[in-house]
């Protein structure tokens, strides 16, 4: 059998279902949940799975989702490090924009002061 998506979304309904973690890893009671997840699966069409195959399906998937979060985690500092430059570097702009104003402005009302005016 090979597994799908539908099929690993099925498997973890199971293992909701089930709750194979509430009992001690090497129990024969996790053992009897690990096969009755597998006997439920197998009631469904295309599904032909043993204790160890949806032992062994969950061990890849919980390490996929686990590499999954840590990448996710790693782009969203990233994310945010890029938002923060971005706005500290539009905070910079504003800022020196505003000098430029004011230092023009004082240069205006200097001249202004003077009689020294650039209008006629």
């Amino acid at each position: 059998m090979e597994w799908t998506e539908q099929k690993d979304v099925m498997l973890a309904r199971e293992i909701l279902l089930c709750e194979p973690f509430k009992y001690r890893a090497g129990s024969k009671e996790r053992g009897s949940v690990w096969s009755q997840i597998a006997t439920n699966l197998n009631t469904h069409p295309g599904f032909t799975v043993s204790q160890r195959a949806v032992r062994d399906r969950f061990g890849i998937l919980e390490k996929k989702a686990k590499k999954r979060k840590q990448l996710d985690l790693a782009l969203e500092e990233i994310i945010e490090k890029w938002e923060a430059a971005d706005q500290e570097v539009q905070l910079d702009n504003q800022s020196k924009a505003k000098k430029l104003e004011k230092d023009s402005n004082s240069r205006g009302d200097a001249e202004n002061v003077n009689g020294n005016s650039r209008c006629f």
